[in-house]
């Protein structure tokens, strides 16, 4: 498991544990002062919860960016392949993309094919509109 992904799932069971301790201390009853350690830890626990999921976003907005740089050197470069994940958390984003540019190099292919096809039957229509011309020119013309 990577970062980013270990992060979001420990964020989350702080997060939990942290509301669980404030939901034990709002059924016990209040005749305890202000001082009660769950209260301290279930803030801790809310704490720890934020700062990890912001961790967790960081880590995943900087294989974000590093993705970014990536896609926009290739597209400058002209020339699409496959691309890497930079990190685990993306690698649905990455197939996808990949999936895409793999579509767009099949789309070309296709459409360059389909362009021989059209040019030759343009020449195979030229050249039987010609034919026919010179045919019935050769021939000589009788006059009555």
């Amino acid at each position: 498991m990577r970062r980013g992904t270990f992060l979001a799932i420990f964020s989350f069971l702080l997060l939990g544990c942290g509301i669980a301790f404030f939901v034990d201390r709002a059924r016990t009853p209040s005749t305890q002062n202000l001082t009660d350690p769950t209260i301290y830890a279930g803030a801790a626990l809310l704490v720890l919860a934020a700062a990890s999921a912001i961790f967790s976003r960081t880590v995943i907005r900087r294989g974000c960016r590093l993705l970014q740089a990536h896609l926009s050197h290739l597209i400058s470069g002209g020339k699409l392949t496959t691309v890497e994940a930079p990190e685990a958390g993306l690698r649905p984003l990455v197939r996808s993309i990949n999936d895409l540019i793999q579509y767009a190099e099949q789309s070309v292919s296709d459409a360059a094919m389909r362009l021989k096809e059209l040019e030759l039957q343009l020449k195979v229509v030229t050249a039987q509109r010609i034919t026919p011309r010179r045919s019935s020119s050769a021939s000589p013309m009788r006059c009555w």
